[in-house]
């Protein structure tokens, strides 16, 4: 009898999984199910293959035979662990997938930022009667500017090796992270936050969304950055506390950049003020803030490579095998 896998939702077309898990295993994506069959469906599930959506207690109720969920990407908190555990339900995760995709998108930002790109191709060069005028805002070499990671796991190193190519002097601030890689990387490790934006004028954010990193960066942590700071996210959304503290940071010359990939809600509402601001071209704040739509981790590549990955973990769980990048 076939086991019955369920994606959630994102991999419409699951080609990928049937091929790599072949005739042994039923692979259903739940949406394109009728509404009515979904309960019966989720019910005789031997395993959840999830993106974006929300595993509560709803769902987890449903999940009479399920004994196991793989979250495509490093990010769980989307998942109820404590009701998964409870049901006796192994949860995997997949953090590997797109190192090189966020790392480089976080540098591209970085330069944007840097560079004041955003300002400058935002000049009306058809109008312009100061063709080649110096910025609006100081700008500094690129390798005077030291530059703090938050999270130095495998996507935060990879930041730092790129920017250090560039020459910049790289700090970071990671509790869990092993004493002693900073001497591997030549970077300086901060004890404390506080202390880490005291000493960066760019800050990229680079660790999971946790109860103690949740809104982590809040009218305190923004009011303490050094004038003109590059703030980036490439990492969760919930990092940030709310776009209206950081329209002003902004405002007030704290923020003098902004880069995010992911925020607090996704997507934002076309209603808000601060992205109609923002998105505004007549504005000047709109010239320093760069919004890319969780697209960081996206490649061909890196989408393959994620969905390969979740389905070979899935064969090894079946397989009686140790999971690779087991949470509980």
């Amino acid at each position: 009898m076939k086991k019955t896998v369920v994606i959630t939702d994102r991999i419409s077309r699951p080609d990928i999984e049937k091929h790599l898990l072949g005739d042994g295993f039923e692979v259903i994506f739940l949406p394109s199910v009728p509404a009515d069959k979904r309960k019966e469906l989720l019910s005789n599930a031997y395993a959840l293959l999830v993106w974006h959506s929300i595993i509560d207690i709803d769902i987890v109720s449903q999940l009479r035979n399920c004994q196991i969920v793989i979250r495509y990407g490093s990010g769980v908190d989307n998942l109820n662990l404590p009701l998964l555990k409870d049901k006796g339900i192994v949860v995997a995760n997949c953090p590997d997938y797109g190192v090189d995709e966020v790392a480089d998108s976080a540098a591209a930002m970085i330069l944007y930022g840097v560079r004041q790109l955003g300002e400058f191709a935002g000049a009306n060069i058809l109008q312009s009667v100061s063709w080649g005028a110096e910025s609006k805002r100081e700008l500094r070499r690129t390798r005077e500017l030291p530059l703090g990671i938050i999270g130095l796991g495998r996507i935060g190193i990879a930041v730092a090796l790129r920017m250090k190519s560039f020459g910049m002097q790289v700090g970071f601030y990671d509790p869990f992270t092993a004493r002693g890689i900073e001497k591997s990387l030549n970077a300086k490790r901060f004890e404390t936050v506080d202390e880490l934006i005291l000493n960066s004028k760019i800050i990229t954010l680079h660790c999971p969304l946790t109860p103690t990193t949740k809104e982590m960066v809040d009218s305190k942590f923004l009011g303490q950055l050094n004038t003109g700071t590059i703030l980036i996210n490439t990492a969760r959304g919930g990092l940030i506390k709310s776009l209206r503290e950081l329209d002003i940071a902004l405002e007030s010359g704290h923020l003098g950049f902004l880069g995010m990939d992911v925020l607090p809600e996704e997507p934002p509402s076309i209603e808000s003020d601060i992205v109609i601001k923002w998105q505004d071209k007549n504005k000047e704040v709109s010239k320093r803030v760069l919004l890319t739509p969780h697209v960081a981790y996206y490649s061909s590549d890196s989408l393959t490579e994620i969905r390969s990955k979740a389905a070979q973990n899935l064969i090894r769980f079946t397989n009686g095998q140790d999971l690779v990048y087991r949470i509980i």
